[in-house]
């Protein structure tokens, strides 16, 4: 090879060299910024998008026990009652459930906008928005936005579901206090003692009930009967005629129960508030007889008898908080005196969670 020859080969490998470097670099520039200067990012379009909320925001209210009813102080005039078109017939109102306002569609906008992409919304100088349409989140932004929202909601609906229902069933029944007491000495340290269930199907159980409720949630139950009685009469005077503005009420008697749980999975228990009532008449009502119109007709005199009914009550309440074996009755508590047969009335309690 001759001089020139070698001379026109170093030349073009080194063009080739010189291409491939500036080749690297510009590869290594478009896949590195320098430092510095600002970063283009391509804009994303805005979408709108609306989502139902109803079962995240939907309250989980107490019931607690309306005061007007509880036995036997439940005396009620037929104006604080409300008729029901579908049974033809008088019931007590219905009284509003507590609820808990502290988780509301703005509570949810709140957390959404404070914890999904901060800076991409109206209040942080962005193009998002959230606007609130009843038990609807009308949103507008980005899609990756909407992705994180709806990963959210679904965490949050996971969440939900996995709260549990707790089941109280309640029987107040008769047994004999020396047997009872029997039963109590053999627990172990004094604590609450099952019974056999063959002991609780036996016993005569005057009331009984259930009640199913969110876990730590206020629930009732009420069982017992409602009588209208005549309680007082005042006399109605004319030139011609004698009468009385009598008033009636409803007086109820029975055994109601109010009852909050928490379950202790650890120890298979639950921990429970309990407040229980029991009302009964001690002897039938007595009656005053009186009369209650008279008109003077020529010389004939029409006249009626009616009568007032005297109520006379046994009151027992009872109000605890314990920690009771799952699945296993129980007994709270003495909820009277000795009766006829010499029997004692118990509360008898039994907590299971619902399947």
């Amino acid at each position: 090879m001759t001089r020139n020859a070698k001379v026109r080969c170093l030349c073009v490998s080194t063009g080739v060299l010189v291409v491939a470097v500036l080749l690297v670099a510009a590869g290594r520039g478009s896949a590195q910024q320098p430092k510095g200067l600002p970063v283009h990012r391509p804009e994303q379009a805005i979408e709108t998008r609306l989502y139902d909320v109803q079962d995240l925001i939907q309250p989980r209210p107490d019931h607690p026990l309306p005061p007007g009813l509880t036995p036997p102080s439940g005396l009620l005039v037929p104006s604080e009652l409300y008729y029901d078109d579908t049974s033809s017939r008088y019931r007590f109102e219905a009284p509003k459930p507590v609820m808990d306002p502290d988780f509301t569609a703005a509570v949810l906008a709140d957390l959404i906008q404070r914890s999904i992409e901060p800076g991409s919304w109206a209040s942080e100088g962005g193009a998002g928005t959230l606007q609130i349409a009843g038990a609807m989140l009308v949103i507008r932004n980005a899609p990756q936005a909407h992705e994180m929202v709806g990963q959210l909601l679904a965490e949050m609906r996971k969440a939900r579901r996995q709260e549990r229902t707790i089941v109280v069933s309640a029987r107040w029944v008769l047994l004999d206090p020396q047997e009872v007491n029997r039963i109590l000495a053999a627990g172990a340290g004094g604590g609450p003692v099952a019974l056999s269930q063959d002991m609780v199907a036996k016993a005569e159980t005057p009331y009984c009930g259930q009640v199913v409720a969110f876990e730590g949630r206020t629930a009732h139950v009420l069982s017992g009967r409602g009588q209208t009685v005549m309680l007082e009469a005042e006399p109605v005077v004319s030139d011609f005629a004698l009468s009385w503005d009598v008033t009636h009420k409803t007086a109820f008697w029975g055994a109601m129960l109010e009852a909050r749980a928490v379950l202790d999975e650890e120890v298979k228990a639950a921990i429970v508030d309990v407040y229980s009532e029991v009302g009964e008449p001690t002897k039938a009502p007595a009656k005053t007889r009186f009369v209650y119109s008279k008109s003077l007709i020529g010389v004939g005199i029409s006249a009626g008898m009616e009568t007032l009914d005297r109520l006379e009550f046994t009151t027992n309440t009872l109000r605890t908080s314990a920690r009771i074996p799952m699945d296993k009755p129980v007994i709270v508590g003495g909820m009277g005196a000795a009766r006829q047969n010499a029997k004692h009335m118990y509360l008898v309690l039994t907590v299971s969670a619902a399947k």
